[in-house]
């Protein structure tokens, strides 16, 4: 199995149609405990969690383009906080 890949983003938490995205990384609605994601958008926030390749194609089973992202994204949260300041 391979090892997990964990990063740590720190800064402004923005909302996406997909979940939040903080410097440049999204982090999946999916990946928040309990689904509480609305305390953090539009805060400070430090987030350390699992990332993987974009669960969401840009294109279908066809070649046809469709709604998604392409890279990666966290998928799974193992600590997030709000940084005071």
């Amino acid at each position: 199995m391979a090892k997990e890949k964990v990063i740590i983003k720190k800064g402004k938490a923005f909302l996406s149609k997909a979940g939040l995205v903080v410097d440049g990384m999204m982090i999946l609605e999916s990946a928040f405990p309990n689904g509480k994601i609305d305390e953090y958008i539009n805060k400070n926030i430090e987030v350390k969690g699992i990332v993987e390749e974009s669960p969401f194609p840009t294109k279908n089973e066809a070649g046809l383009p469709q709604q998604g992202f392409e890279g990666e994204c966290i998928t799974k949260i193992k600590s997030i906080r709000i940084l005071k300041g």
